[in-house]
């Protein structure tokens, strides 16, 4: 999907977005409230609720029981199916109203503007014990290891690393990560 409408995307544009935006909307990525920026307060907002709804609700269980075991999840008459679109839907809700905020920082609009946070993203929940095979994870450590992630680049930025070796660094935290996550695991069978 995402090849389909960036290439829509490079057709319609020509290749090369202009414009700018409404100072409005720079207001959210560009603006600040009693000395916090913007952009940070909604980023809470939408963490505490992530948080709300993963722990407190009916479908923060059933979303966590379809991740573990989907064949578990629907003998026990949990609406797999429902629940993988619904969450499908709101990190797609999610991942726009990202997007918008990077737009809203960076004042203009940008083709491909995220790119270099498709790998950082998995990276920073990985890191955070979120299991690649779904039903292991939570909020509060994907928003540590996002935040781990986000000094990891900025030091390497710091002490003048490529970008290349960055990727590098990440893919080899995200290894090691999955590798610690599978000892762990295998040793947790054996006891």
């Amino acid at each position: 999907m995402n090849s389909i409408l960036f290439g829509a995307a490079l057709i319609y544009t020509g290749g090369a977005p202009h414009g700018s935006i409404s100072p409005g909307f720079a207001v959210f990525g560009q603006g600040s409230y009693l000395g916090i920026p913007i952009s940070t307060v909604c980023w809470l907002l939408i963490a505490a609720f992530i948080i709300w709804v993963t722990r407190k609700t009916t479908f923060g269980r059933q979303l966590y029981a379809v991740g573990a075991n989907p064949v578990a999840a629907r003998l026990m008459g949990i609406p797999v199916a429902r629940i993988k679109i619904f969450t499908y839907v709101l990190s797609s809700v999610l991942a726009a109203t990202g997007g918008l905020l990077l737009t809203s920082y960076i004042g203009s609009p940008s083709l491909g503007i995220g790119d270099q946070f498709l790998l950082t993203s998995i990276a920073a929940a990985v890191v955070a014990g979120t299991a690649l095979s779904g039903g292991v994870g939570s909020v509060l450590g994907t928003i540590g290891g996002t935040l781990f992630i986000t000094e990891l680049n900025s030091f390497t930025n710091i002490v003048r690393v490529s970008t290349g070796t960055q990727f590098v660094l990440q893919g080899a935290v995200i290894a090691l990560s999955v590798l610690m996550y599978r000892l762990g695991g295998l040793s947790r069978a054996s006891t």
